[in-house]
């Protein structure tokens, strides 16, 4: 048994459109999933078919990926998210959307800052290596 969730307080967003109505994106405007290669111990950018849409009663985001490896979540979360959920897969499942996010919200920042050094600095360079990363 799981704990029982408010969902009349939850709020999400869309991943792949950044919305926060019940609007579908399709697996088309996933931009790639980071997935896990276990026999090498890497990553690599995929389609997995991972799709969004917020289910505005319950306040989640509901997704269909194709991807084995992401399991429903672990038994200490499972207290919180309930059984079903695949919220340990969102970074892999939306992997590239909310990392080119990021970047345009640093970017905006650092465009609307009054400070000089803001303005000069970039940031990309450190994304950049991200990927090679595990």
């Amino acid at each position: 048994m799981h704990r029982e969730i408010d969902y009349g307080r939850a709020i999400s967003i869309n991943p792949l459109n950044w919305r926060r109505d019940d609007t579908y994106a399709s697996a088309e405007e996933n931009l790639g999933s980071r997935v896990l290669i276990r026999d090498k111990g890497t990553y690599e950018y995929q389609d997995i078919g991972a799709d969004a849409q917020i289910d505005l009663e319950r306040g989640v985001v509901v997704c269909h990926a194709d991807y084995p490896f992401i399991r429903p979540a672990q038994e200490e979360f499972a207290g919180v998210f309930g059984p079903e959920s695949f919220h340990n897969g969102d970074y892999t499942f939306f992997y590239n959307n909310i990392r080119e996010n990021v970047a345009e919200r640093i970017e905006n920042y650092i465009s609307e800052s009054t400070d000089e050094e803001y303005k000069s600095a970039t940031l990309f360079p450190f994304f950049d290596g991200i990927e090679n990363t595990i």
